[in-house]
C-alpha cells in the first residue's frame, strides 16, 4: 500500500518521523511525504521515498497539489501536523483511509503559561506519530534503530539553535575540555548565526577540533552527524538527526522540558535543572527570559556535561 504523511514543517520534527517510516516500511508500504520545500531534505532522510513539495499559495495551487496526489492512488492519508493547511490537504485527497493527529497544542500552552502538568507519562512526539497512524493501518512493533555501541572516539557538538534561549552559554569552554580527553576528536558544527560568542571558537586551534560551524549544507551536517560517536548539542533539529541514525545524544534543555514530548531521557541522555519554577516558559524556546537569570541554562556546567560524556564513554 502506498501511504502519504503530511508535514510541512519543521527539520526536527519531520526526522522524528523516522521511526514512523521505518514501521510503516517495515509492514510493506510504500512511504511518500509532503512537505515544505526547504524541508526536503529532512523528509529524504526519515527514509521517505519520495516527497512532493508543491506549491501551495493559492487555493488553486491547494486543488492541483490535491488532484495530483489524489491519482497517486493512496491507500492511506496520515496528517502528522495539525495545522489548518495540513488538515485542508489531507481532506482533499482521495485515500482509502485517513488519520490525522493530535498534537497537544493547547496542554503544550498550558504547561508555559501556568506551569501545568498532568500526571501521566510522558509521551514522545515519535510515539504520538506512531500512534496517529496505527488508527489508520496496522503496524509492526517497535523497530527504532540502535543505540550504537562502539568506542567513542569523534564527538560532534553542535552549537547554537534557531531560539535564542535554547542556546547553552559554554560550548567553547566544553569544547575546550573534550579536547583534552585522551583520543577524542572534536567536530564542532552549528549555523553561525545561532551560536553564541561564535568568534570564540575560531581562536581555539587545537590539532583534535575541527570547527566547521556555519561551513556545512543540511545534508553535510546529517553525513557528518551520522559519522560521529557521540552527540551533544540543545534542543534543535540536528538532536533528532542523532536520534535517527542511531548516535548515543547528550541534550541540553533550559526553556524547553521533556513532558513537551520532543527530548525524552527514553531517547536521550538529557541534562536539564529541573528545580526551577520557571520551567518550561515557552514552548519552543523563546527570545527572553522571563526572570532575566537564565539560570536554566547557565545552571548547568562544562563540568557537568564533560562528566555526563565519561560516564557515556564508560558505559
Amino acid at each position: 500500500m502506498k501511504v502519504l504523511l503530511i508535514r510541512f514543517s519543521s527539520a526536527g520534527d519531520i526526522l522524528i518521523a523516522g521511526e514512523l517510516i521505518r514501521r510503516l516500511k517495515a509492514a510493506g508500504h510504500e512511504v511518500h511525504f509532503l512537505t515544505g520545500d526547504k524541508f526536503r531534505d529532512a523528509a529524504d532522510a526519515a527514509g521517505a521515498g519520495r516527497v512532493f513539495t508543491p506549491v501551495l499559495a493559492s487555493p488553486a495551487g491547494y486543488l492541483a497539489a490535491a488532484a495530483a496526489l489524489s491519482a497517486e492512488n493512496y491507500g492511506a492519508v496520515i496528517d502528522i501536523h495539525a495545522t489548518f493547511r495540513s488538515v485542508v490537504m489531507a481532506s482533499l485527497i482521495k485515500a482509502g483511509k485517513k488519520s490525522f493527529y493530535s498534537k497537544n497544542s493547547i496542554r503544550r500552552r498550558l504547561m508555559a503559561a501556568f506551569k501545568w502538568f498532568l500526571k501521566e507519562k510522558i509521551v514522545s512526539v515519535s510515539d504520538s506519530y506512531i500512534k496517529t497512524a496505527a488508527s489508520a493501518l496496522p503496524l509492526p512493533g517497535k523497530s527504532a534503530v540502535a543505540l550504537r555501541r562502539k568506542k567513542i572516539k569523534n564527538i560532534i557538538v553542535h552549537t547554537g539553535a534557531r531560539w535564542p534561549l535554547k542556546r547553552w552559554p559554554y560550548f567553547p569552554e566544553l569544547v575546550t575540555g573534550l579536547a583534552g580527553l585522551k583520543a577524542i576528536s572534536v567536530t564542532v558544527t552549528g549555523v553561525k548565526d545561532e551560536v553564541e560568542n561564535y568568534s570564540e571558537m575560531v581562536y581555539d586551534k587545537q590539532s583534535n577540533i575541527r570547527d566547521l560551524t556555519g561551513k556545512t549544507s543540511f545534508k553535510q551536517l546529517l553525513a557528518a552527524i551520522k559519522k560521529s560517536d557521540l552527540f551533544i548539542g540543545n534542543d534543535t533539529a540536528a538532536a533528532h538527526a542523532a536520534r535517527l541514525y542511531g548516535v548515543p545524544a547528550i541534550i541540553l534543555l533550559g526553556p524547553t522540558v521533556q513532558d513537551l514530548g520532543f527530548i525524552t531521557a527514553g531517547d536521550f541522555n538529557v541534562l536539564e535543572n529541573t528545580g526551577l519554577l520557571c520551567r518550561p516558559c515557552h514552548v519552543h524556546g523563546g527570545y527572553m527570559c522571563p526572570t532575566g537569570g537564565f539560570e536554566c541554562m547557565r545552571s548547568i556546567s562544562a563540568a557537568a556535561v564533560i562528566k555526563k560524556v565519561k560516564s557515556v564513554i564508560k558505559n
